[in-house]
Formats: structure tokens, C-alpha cells, sequence
């Protein structure tokens, strides 16, 4: 997982729907993945009764998109900010000597 698609899914955890356009590099591979899936709420009848639903650029987060976000924070991003906070104290106590 890269960083872009960190964020989406980081983004559609905490609000619950994500903005993703068209032109997005890894909107495929998001949504092959089954890692977020397309909100249509613009959804309405017309005037001869006819249910019509317009395509929006609104994704929510699945249960899948969820477990990989976890999963990437749990192994990734806790092992990298540990690394770098026992960095900056190795580099205070070498400066403090």
C-alpha cells in the first residue's frame, strides 16, 4: 500500500466517505480490492416515475478497506515511529555528552 491510498482510506475511516475523481491513479486497483466502494446517493424519481440514480465521487470504506488500513498502521507506521523517536533520542544523548 502507498501513501495515497494510506490517506483515502485514512480519510474515509475517520468520516466515513472519501472524494475520489475519475483521473485518480489507483481508483482500479481501490476498487478491485474491494477496498472502498461507491456511495450513489444522488438517487432520485423523475417525473414519470422512473427510479434514476446518478454516479457521485463518493466512496465509503469497507470491512476489507478497514482490516488493510489497520493492518498497515498496526504493522508499518508503529514500527517507523518508534524507529525514528529511539533516532532523535540516540541523537540528543550523543549531542548532550
Amino acid at each position: 500500500m502507498n501513501f495515497s491510498i494510506f490517506i483515502r482510506l485514512l480519510v474515509a475511516n475517520l468520516f466515513g466517505r472519501v472524494k475520489i475523481t475519475q483521473q485518480y491513479k489507483y481508483r482500479d486497483f481501490v476498487i478491485r480490492n474491494r477496498l472502498l466502494k461507491v456511495l450513489n446517493e444522488d438517487a432520485y424519481f423523475d417525473e414519470a416515475g422512473v427510479w434514476r440514480s446518478t454516479p457521485t465521487f463518493d466512496y465509503t470504506i469497507t470491512l476489507a478497506g478497514q482490516s488493510e488500513f489497520f493492518g498497515y498502521v498496526n504493522q508499518v507506521l508503529i514500527n517507523r515511529l518508534l524507529s525514528i523517536i529511539a533516532l532523535v533520542i540516540s541523537i540528543f544523548a550523543y549531542l548532550k555528552k
